[in-house]
């Protein structure tokens, strides 16, 4: 074994001499060396997405569920689409606002990545009051949207301050937008499609529906794993209570007490825990109902 290992060793050195010598006399082979070297690494660092995007493959998207504030408004992308070929991508904008609130207007910039300064034309449909449908053109060679949601000040509004100095004193301008929230979407996170037609709005505002559904039935989904985890603490909680009453048996009267007040403490987490499980259910009923109620809507708009 000693004997292979010297030999291993004294054929390595050897190779590095003849190395050394070859590039001593060979001057230009240091920088073709060099040149395929500095060509390699920066085809790497161009193409490191290939390389990197199984680790951080959602490190621009934002996650479809996610609710951004646009001042008194939660804003929600709750589908984006993409069709390879005509190169339209779709958004589906939800917007609630305040009870009390019937002037919200939204405005829509989208950017890509490669060139963030331009503003893409896009084309958008306000379905209702809560609903929008953006579509754009782009490039086939994107990588990254960004779509900028922002909300316009109407004249309308503007007109409603009484006070002109009050007014001049908001510096707000009309048709001005308030502010902007963005959200990202990397091309292999979003959904691809065949074909990308326009629909009418009824059709939708059916799709939305749908939409809506599914995320009420994941709310169905949480409330009933939050049931069966109070569930399996009661249960626990139970059995702590019977280990201490057999406990009783070889305590002192002082002992005992302690013990009921540690099982009175206990029940009192179990009962709860319990209005918790009800409040789950009572809960999940609404959303069923309202899950059917949103089922006959959207036969209604399919009747349209």
């Amino acid at each position: 074994m000693g004997n292979l290992i010297k030999n291993l060793i004294e054929k390595t050195k050897l190779f590095l001499k003849k190395v050394t010598d070859y590039l001593t006399y060979n001057k230009s082979f240091i920088y073709i060396f060099m040149s395929i070297f500095i060509i390699f690494g920066y085809g790497f660092f161009l193409n490191s997405n290939s390389f990197i995007k199984t680790e951080n493959k959602k490190s621009y998207t934002t996650p479809i569920e996610e609710i951004k504030t646009l001042g008194k408004n939660n804003i929600q992308v709750r589908s984006r689409k993409y069709s390879k070929t005509s190169n339209i991508v779709e958004f589906y904008i939800y917007c609630e606002t305040p009870l009390n609130s019937s002037n919200t207007r939204l405005r829509f910039e989208l950017r890509e990545q490669k060139n963030p300064l331009e503003i893409i034309d896009t084309s958008v449909r306000r379905l209702d009051e809560n609903n929008y449908i953006v579509r754009a053109k782009v490039n086939n060679n994107w990588n990254v949207l960004s779509l900028g949601v922002g909300e316009f000040i109407d004249e309308n509004i503007l007109d409603n301050i009484d006070n002109s100095n009050e007014k001049s004193n908001q510096n707000i301008e009309p048709n001005t937008v308030t502010e902007l929230v963005k959200f990202y979407v990397e091309k292999d996170d979003i959904e691809t499609v065949l074909n990308l037609k326009e629909k009418t709005s009824n059709e939708y505002l059916s799709e939305g529906i749908d939409i809506e559904i599914d995320i009420l039935n994941k709310k169905i989904k949480d409330e009933n794993s939050n049931i069966k985890e109070k569930n399996t603490k009661i249960k626990d909680l139970e059995e702590t209570i019977k280990r201490i009453k057999e406990e009783e048996v070889y305590q002192t009267e002082i002992e005992i007490k302690d013990s009921e007040n540690k099982i009175n403490s206990i029940q009192d987490s179990i009962k709860t825990l319990q209005n918790e499980i009800e409040n789950s259910n009572k809960n999940i009923q609404l959303i069923k109902e309202k899950i059917q109620k949103l089922r006959e809507k959207k036969s209604d708009y399919l009747r349209k």
